[in-house]
């Protein structure tokens, strides 16, 4: 009996793996298991860069008197935009005068006259004596070192290219001198900087800021 129950506990225990073994071929075939996935990384979007400047020679920007121009000039070059709105010009010899009338003497003096025709922007409050003179006061923005630009008054030249046109920036041209660092950033935009103190202005024809 012992030796039959043994063999009766064998069979049965063949029956149930066979039975396991034809349940797991012929039921319902297993889900297919989906490999896991890496977590998407979020691309960064490319921040925008500013083209480099192509700088100028500022000496080849120097304009030298002329039958166009008067027989002195300032010493420093001088340009005009594409557009041909905006004349400008870096000094390193212009004789400086405070409000009482004291002689300063000589100091660097940048700025650009805009067109009054074509420019669209409404100049800030300042305080001038020529204020309202037709054709000098206000007609761009200008500054001696160290100085905040404000708006330019002078009634006469005060850059050689608003006679001389042949010296032109294009979009993307800069010209550095005197500490000064110019760069046209439109056919009619100009951003002129003073490296040691970050004084400087932006002017388009629609626009301006002065910092």
């Amino acid at each position: 009996m012992k030796s039959l129950g043994g063999t009766t506990g064998a069979i049965v225990i063949a029956a149930l793996l066979l039975s396991g073994c034809t349940a797991t071929s012929t039921g319902a075939p297993a889900p297919a298991t989906t490999p896991p996935t890496a977590a998407s990384t979020p691309i960064a979007s490319a921040e925008p860069t500013t083209p480099p400047v192509e700088w100028q020679d500022a000496e080849a920007l120097i304009i030298l008197p002329s039958a166009n121009t008067p027989a002195t000039l300032p010493h420093g070059p001088s340009w005009v935009t594409e557009g041909g709105h905006l004349s400008c010009g870096i000094y390193d010899d212009t004789e400086a005068y405070d409000k009482a009338g004291t002689h300063l003497g000589p100091k660097v003096f940048y700025g650009c006259r805009v067109d009054s025709e074509a420019a669209t922007f409404t100049y800030p409050e300042f305080d001038n004596p020529g204020r309202g003179m037709i054709g000098g006061c206000p007609s761009g923005f200008s500054a001696f070192a160290g100085q905040v630009p404000s708006p330019l008054c002078n009634s006469g030249q005060a850059f050689s290219s608003e006679t001389d046109r042949s010296n032109v920036l294009k979009t993307g041209q800069g010209v550095r001198f005197a500490g000064i660092e110019c760069v046209a950033t439109g056919v009619d935009a100009m951003r002129c900087t003073e490296t040691a103190t970050s004084h400087g202005f932006q002017v388009s024809l629609s626009d301006y800021a002065l910092f």
